[in-house]
């Protein structure tokens, strides 16, 4: 976990799940789990603060890095994972990860995030990268 994200797991934790005062109160409108990750060249766990929505039973995560040039780290971690826990309010929850890079379902779900979250369309604007969907299902 770095710096930047400790205020966040703290407070997320401290408050079931929500978070409207760590990184200014910039996380305040979102909805955040927090997503434990094995590096893959570390071997160590990691949690990620990530926004998500809710799509059936499953969640989609959208790795975006605020329309940063690279991905960010996690997706990384999370194709060389078969599982990964992940808290959403008070819960643990285990689940499996599908990186979805291309095709119709990736394009079908990638729009249900676009309409979800209208500030990725100003993401997009920063760089010619193509976000992945991250789609989370349920083992437990």
């Amino acid at each position: 976990m770095t710096n930047l994200n400790d205020d966040v797991v703290a407070e997320f934790r401290a408050n079931a799940g929500t978070v409207t005062h760590a990184q200014d109160g910039n996380l305040a409108q979102l909805q955040l789990l927090l997503l434990h990750h094995i590096g893959r060249r570390s071997g160590n766990e990691h949690i990620a603060p990530v926004s998500y929505m809710a799509h059936d039973e499953d969640y989609l995560l959208l790795g975006s890095f605020a329309g940063a040039d690279k991905e960010p780290q996690w997706v990384g971690n999370l194709e060389n994972g078969a599982q990964v826990t992940v808290e959403v309010g008070t819960r643990s929850r285990t689940m499996a990860p599908t990186i979805l890079r291309n095709g119709p379902k990736r394009d079908a779900l990638y729009q249900a995030t676009r309409d979800h979250w209208p500030f990725v369309a100003a993401y997009e604007s920063l760089t010619s990268r193509r976000f992945p969907v991250i789609q989370l299902t349920p083992i437990d």
